[in-house]
């Protein structure tokens, strides 16, 4: 169940979908190199966690590292350009696997849905935010405005650690 709704979350999120792939299903023949090219250009990292989400919370908990979440809507293009801007660049992954477990899912995937539920989040996509594994609470979310370049996603990350 995990793997489809990963599938489902990577085909919301991929650029030649056709409407019915919006709601989980389909796929269509729309494609070719460039359409791939485009949708590798704004894939979700490789250092996401596919764990659900309480096992990510446990591995956490276990190395010492706060939680990472984004949470993303495939109909936001700000989504689509943290994948090709920020969470692709070299030093932000390097800060990120180092000291975080990053967990992203589109909000309409099974878990994305319930963390939006859950942490009342779902009205203002993307979000980004850090939670802390031995409660499992919020301690501190950003819009995503402020995640818009490296540079200021690095900033925002040594701001947390420095205060953390």
């Amino acid at each position: 169940a995990i793997r489809r709704d990963a599938d489902a979350m990577d085909r919301r999120m991929a650029f030649d979908r056709d409407e019915d792939a919006v709601g989980g299903e389909g796929g269509g023949e729309a494609g070719g190199a460039a359409t791939k090219a485009i949708n590798q250009l704004f894939k979700a990292p490789d250092y996401n966690e596919s764990a659900p989400f309480f096992q990510t919370i446990e591995k956490a908990r276990a190395e010492g590292k706060w939680v990472l979440v984004n949470i993303q809507c495939s109909d936001a293009f700000a989504s689509h350009a943290l994948n090709r801007d920020v969470w692709s660049d070299e030093t932000v992954q390097e800060l990120v696997v180092e000291n975080f477990v990053f967990w992203q899912r589109d909000n309409k995937s099974t878990e994305g849905e319930q963390f939006c539920k859950t942490y009342k989040c779902g009205d203002d996509l993307p979000h980004i935010c850090m939670v802390d594994p031995r409660t499992g609470r919020s301690v501190k979310g950003w819009k995503a405005g402020k995640w818009t370049t490296c540079m200021a996603a690095t900033e925002t990350l040594f701001e947390f650690m420095d205060g953390h």
